[in-house]
């Protein structure tokens, strides 16, 4: 459903959100309070939404020679799809996405979620360990240790803000947000949770030229409400290209994620101030907006 309208999108995947609300929302609070102070935690949940507990993209477990040759047998990758074709297939090098916030594990052909990965350094990483009063697992562990991979998916999404806010400051301070002294963002606000969700979904780079393509128009608004003018601009022309490379495809699957957050902000009844830090400023053309960003993506 990567061209769905938000709404629809968010309706399909209803289930997830009440699931992450009712099973591990202390995870996701903890983790958030940690390494995203200021978001809400359904704007997590919401971005969480496209992925799922014990999901690998590539739908390995390990990546070991071992499985690998076993799934090349039977016909099945462990967690589903043809060995031999697809997203994962063997020799195909695609990215371990892992756990519900899709934390990098390497590649196909690479140990899951080993050495050298995002994933492993996020397990390592001092905020994770104050989440989880532990270092994360690393490898084929990651399997079924779910609070690691909400953390360090969470860790991941932050790193995500804080590579794509350098990358605007080096073209234009005045898309950039604010860095503490220890190079996170100050406050989370819309504009630096897009920047993070675009980052994970287009690349860094990607979704900061997304930005700087639009930046003179985007800097004259109000932060509060740049994600909305620039879902606006990317509608205005359908690019060539395929997924990420168009802008209008990156702002449709950021607008995805936001509608999730929307629909779970009511399963997290003690945070209703998340309604009005996920007002994009497109008010009732929202839909409008949308429907044309998932006409031309």
């Amino acid at each position: 459903m990567g061209t769905a309208t938000p709404t629809e999108w968010a309706r399909d995947k209803r289930r997830r959100a009440e699931r992450y609300a009712r099973d591990y929302l202390s995870v996701f609070r903890n983790a958030r309070d940690v390494i995203l102070p200021g978001v809400p935690v359904a704007a997590i949940i919401g971005a969480a939404m496209n992925g799922g507990i014990d999901e690998n993209t590539t739908g390995w477990i390990s990546g070991s020679a071992a499985e690998r040759d076993h799934a090349m047998t039977v016909g099945r990758k462990p967690l589903g799809g043809d060995p031999r074709e697809g997203y994962g297939h063997v020799g195909s090098k695609d990215l371990h996405e892992c756990g519900p916030l899709g934390a990098e594990g390497n590649h196909e052909g690479e140990p899951v979620a080993g050495e050298g990965s995002t994933w492993a350094r996020g397990a390592r990483a001092a905020s994770v360990r104050k989440v989880l009063s532990r270092d994360g697992v690393i490898g084929e562990r990651w399997y079924g240790a779910v609070a690691d991979q909400i953390a360090i998916g969470v860790w991941s999404l932050q790193q995500h803000g804080v590579s794509v806010c350098e990358k605007l400051r080096a073209v234009d301070p005045r898309l950039a947000w604010a860095l503490d002294g220890d190079g996170v963002p100050k406050v989370w606000t819309l504009w630096s949770w897009a920047g993070a969700l675009g980052g994970w979904s287009a690349g860094n780079g990607g979704i900061a030229r997304h930005v700087i393509k639009h930046r003179e128009k985007l800097v004259t608004v109000p932060e509060a409400v740049r994600f909305g003018v620039l879902c606006r601009l990317a509608g205005e022309v359908d690019d060539g290209g395929a997924k990420h490379k168009q802008d209008e495809y990156t702002a449709l699957r950021t607008g995805q994620k936001f509608e999730g957050a929307r629909l779970a902000v009511p399963l997290i009844p003690d945070e209703p101030w998340a309604d009005a830090w996920l007002d994009d400023g497109l008010g009732a053309d929202r839909d409008t907006v949308m429907a044309r960003l998932a006409a031309v993506s």
